[in-house]
């Protein structure tokens, strides 16, 4: 029977030496929180490379121009109202 694993999770001589933590990652964090933050903020302040990974971050994940609305709603005339040209077209 083929059973699927980790490669990473194997037992080898080149990974008896890799310790990983069993902790969730933000409790690792908590405590150099706040020198992490004020790190990477000097990066991106000093450093081209960070500067233009932000760059590429902001573009890739809200995109060039941000979010817009966009409503597609329609005013539906009642018994008795005046069509407008909105309602007759349908737009």
């Amino acid at each position: 029977m083929f059973t699927r694993s980790y490669t990473g999770a194997k037992a080898s001589r080149l990974l008896a030496d890799f310790l990983s933590p069993s902790s969730a990652a933000d409790k690792e964090i908590r405590s150099a929180l706040r020198t992490l933050r004020d790190r990477s903020r000097q990066l991106s302040w000093n450093e081209l490379f960070a500067q233009r990974a932000l760059l590429i971050f902001r573009t890739n994940v809200v995109g060039e121009k941000g979010f817009h609305f966009q409503s597609k709603s329609r005013n539906l005339s009642r018994q008795g109202e005046l069509v407008g040209d909105l309602d007759a077209v349908g737009k």
